[in-house]
């Protein structure tokens, strides 16, 4: 009678010949190409790693990872862009239309500011020529009055006995002065040229010397007073131009009255 090969009894294994006796059957597990299976446990055997499959020549094949960007599957990853580009078209469209809004405002406010002009037309009318009135110049009263203090400067103490002048077109006209005199009337009749009002005593003297600018030296001396009220209302001014320098009246006021008598003009 003859035995069944090892072989067909159980797959994997092998005969040894043993010398001692009969046969030795040793349990050696198969090999499937390139991989080897995995411990057995207890509950589950013949199982393999699960990232590994069968080929049709018996091979296992291990399966490629999926491949990822920045750690997220490629359909999450572009969702992600998505999003962010929704979120910055957002806020640039955001902030045109603010800054549209904003500059139309301004327009808006300068255009409210700006003055309305308004336009009226004034259908011209008669009006009644004035009346032409006359004015008296003798008996006017609106006349300019010069103020008239009661007495102007006068230092007769330290001016009498000297000299002194007043230039008039690049000329010097030079009066002696003297203190407490005064010219009176010669043979009967006045001295005075004239009559003036003046606030100075060197107003004055430039008096006189414009009117001997353009009469001839006809003003021969000047009498002055420094009363200028009492004068102006009794006398009608206070500087008199005189053409004659006779009787000479030495009773006058010595601190408020002086006469100076042209000497001479100079180039």
């Amino acid at each position: 009678m003859s035995l069944p090969s090892p072989e067909a009894v159980q797959p994997g294994l092998e005969v040894v010949s043993n010398k001692s006796a009969g046969l030795e059957v040793v349990n050696k597990p198969p090999v499937y190409g390139n991989y080897s299976p995995m411990p057995q446990s207890p509950h589950q055997k013949g199982a393999y790693t699960a990232s590994a499959s069968p080929t049709g020549n018996g091979d296992y094949k291990d399966e490629k990872p999926e491949r990822t960007i920045l750690g997220m599957r490629g359909a999450t990853f572009c969702l992600f862009l998505a999003l962010i580009f929704v979120i910055v078209a957002a806020g640039v469209g955001g902030g045109v239309g603010g800054t549209l809004a904003v500059n139309n405002a301004r327009k808006n406010a300068v255009a409210s500011a700006l003055p309305v002009t308004i336009t009226q037309t004034i259908s011209p009318t008669s009006c009644p020529a004035p009346s032409p009135t006359s004015v008296d110049l003798a008996t006017a009263t609106d006349a300019f009055v010069a103020p008239t203090p009661i007495r102007v400067a006068l230092d007769c103490k330290t001016l009498s006995g000297t000299t002194q002048f007043v230039t008039v077109d690049s000329k010097q006209y030079l009066f002696a002065l003297t203190c407490g005199q005064d010219f009176g009337p010669v043979d009967g009749k006045t001295s005075d040229i004239l009559a003036t009002t003046t606030y100075s005593l060197m107003d004055c003297f430039r008096s006189c010397a414009y009117y001997n600018a353009n009469n001839a030296n006809g003003c021969k001396a000047v009498a002055f007073t420094a009363t200028l009220r009492d004068s102006i209302t009794s006398h009608d001014g206070n500087c008199w131009l005189k053409n004659s320098t006779g009787n000479l009246n030495r009773n006058a006021d010595a601190n408020n009255q002086a006469v100076a008598v042209f000497t001479s003009v100079t180039q």
